[in-house]
């Protein structure tokens, strides 16, 4: 990567990053609070579980603090944190046993989320999220990362060390499945 390609800020992040790779606990701690709040919320969002999401980000930071001397410029650095991120979660739920989506149709009705009259658009993901623990990981954790976080198919290929065209299909199967348990347990969404 050529610096005069980078912005100020990449610049800055890759010099904190050579930093901590040195040894530089200060820089080491600075990286962390830059990315501890995305960390916490995207194994939030694949795990599903306030306290293991919390245990999951520890987990992370000490992974990054290990391989950080691994790491290479070549890569953005985001995408290798995020990589780090989806591979703690997958580990952690295969050790709790739930590495599997549950149909919906076996969750009694009255866990499920709860439709108000007026639909805000907030109230509406709410719900999309309390759907997406009916996919499976890779499916949601596909879906999360582009919709919720932005990230292109090739970024996510390369966090979950996936084929481009295997992160397209759980993106089209996450949205079809998404669709299907709108439409049969919320109706009013698709409405007019």
């Amino acid at each position: 990567m050529k610096q005069s390609k980078l912005s100020e800020q990449q610049y800055e992040e890759l010099k904190m990053i050579s930093k901590a790779q040195s040894g530089d606990r200060e820089a080491f701690k600075q990286i962390i609070l830059t990315y501890q709040q995305r960390i916490y919320a995207l194994a939030f969002r694949i795990i599903g579980n306030s306290d293991d999401a919390k245990d999951v980000a520890q987990e992370v930071f000490i992974r990054i603090y290990r391989f950080l001397p691994n790491f290479q410029n070549k890569n953005r650095f985001f995408t290798w944190v995020y990589r780090i991120v989806v591979n703690a979660c997958y580990d952690h739920l295969k050790k709790q046993k739930r590495f599997h989506a549950y149909p919906i149709e076996q969750i009694p009705e009255n866990k499920l989320p709860q439709v108000c009259q007026s639909h805000t658009q907030k109230e509406i993901f709410d719900q999309v999220i309390a759907l997406l623990n009916h996919l499976s990981i890779p499916q949601k954790t596909a879906f999360l990362l582009r919709e919720t976080e932005g990230f292109t198919c090739r970024e996510i290929a390369d966090i979950m060390q996936r084929p481009n065209s295997t992160i397209r299909s759980h993106l089209r199967n996450a949205r079809i499945r998404l669709r299907d348990l709108l439409k049969q347990h919320y109706p009013e969404f698709f409405e007019g």
